[in-house]
């Protein structure tokens, strides 16, 4: 699923992107690379996408490589069994952080059993930055963000 959206308080479009990478046998590959095409051709289409975010279940860990174009908040959690399979990418003008009581709350939400079933909520634990608009774009091609100090005019975006 996507959507467009214009933050009203500042003028700023973003494209945010939420999705399920189900890779293997008689299945699509190289999923995220037609994503990330998608987002691109979108993005040059139309000159009003300050900002892209995109992520969900990847199926895959993405601690070394990221898609091209986009970069991640390093030193996430498990969020299945031992793996990190739940991502969230950025593309370069935003900054992200774990490091917010909004993220951290909502992560440590999906880790806690229902009161009704006695079970959690869903086999993944979620992963959760809030991020911010830093400027234009630049040429990284495969960035990793270290955790951004200012927590000022964050979103949250969680998967």
């Amino acid at each position: 699923a996507v959507v467009f959206a214009l933050a009203r308080a500042s003028g700023l479009h973003m494209a945010i992107l939420s999705a399920h990478l189900c890779e293997g046998r008689d299945k699509t590959t190289d999923l995220a690379g037609k994503i990330v095409e998608y987002l691109m051709q979108y993005r040059a289409e139309n000159e009003h996408c300050d900002m892209i975010v995109w992520g969900g279940d990847c199926n895959d860990e993405f601690h070394t490589k990221c898609p091209t174009g986009f970069g991640h908040v390093s030193g996430g959690q498990a969020t299945r069994g031992h793996k990190q399979i739940d991502w969230i990418f950025l593309s370069s003008e935003c900054r992200g952080t774990r490091q917010d009581s909004r993220t951290e709350h909502f992560m440590n939400a999906t880790r806690q059993k229902l009161n009704k079933t006695g079970f959690q909520a869903s086999d993944h634990y979620a992963e959760a930055i809030a991020f911010n608009y830093i400027g234009h774009r630049t040429d990284d091609k495969h960035a990793e963000y270290d955790e951004d100090e200012d927590k000022a005019d964050k979103v949250t975006y969680c998967t």
